[in-house]
Order: C-alpha cells, then structure tokens, then sequence
C-alpha cells in the first residue's frame, strides 16, 4: 500500500496520511479509503505484534481487498479508456 501511495502521489509520508491524500486527489473515493485504512491496520499489527497471527482467512481477504484496491487504481482506469476509445472511434 506504502509504495502505491508513494507512487500515485510522489511524496514521502506516514501510510495513514497517505491513504487520506490519495481519497483527497480523487485515487480512490470514501469507500475504499476506509477499506485501505483496514488494510494497513493489519499490516501494523503484522509488523509490530509478534503474538497476534492471522487467520488462513484473514489473509486470504486481506490478499483480495489489497489486490480489488490494485485494480482499481491501475488496471480499470486504463480498461475504461479502452471503452471509451472504442465507443470514441465508432
């Protein structure tokens, strides 16, 4: 999440006020701002509490809500445009 935040938006910052500047620049909308804030906070606990391990489960979601917030700032911009070039080019 740190180096997509870094990438989209080119500065240096806490992870948590990262995710609120990228719903700030329009990223990614409210919703998933929300969903990106649950997602680092597993991640600190991950890091920093040795004695609290996830679920199969946990991550298995935590793997698929991370990689929902990938497509939705890489790959549907770019699937969106293709559209609207094809519907452009008709």
């Amino acid at each position: 999440m740190e180096a997509v935040c870094r990438e989209q938006l080119g500065c240096k910052d806490k992870l948590s006020v990262l995710i609120e500047k990228l719903a700030a620049k329009g990223v990614i909308p409210e919703s998933l701002k929300s969903w990106a804030h649950t997602i680092r906070i597993f991640g600190n606990s991950a890091t920093h509490d040795t004695d609290d391990f996830f679920t199969d489960e946990e991550a298995t979601e935590i793997r698929n809500i991370t990689r929902m917030l990938l497509e939705f700032i890489y790959s549907y911009p770019a699937r969106i445009e293709r559209l609207r070039s094809k519907l452009h080019n008709r």
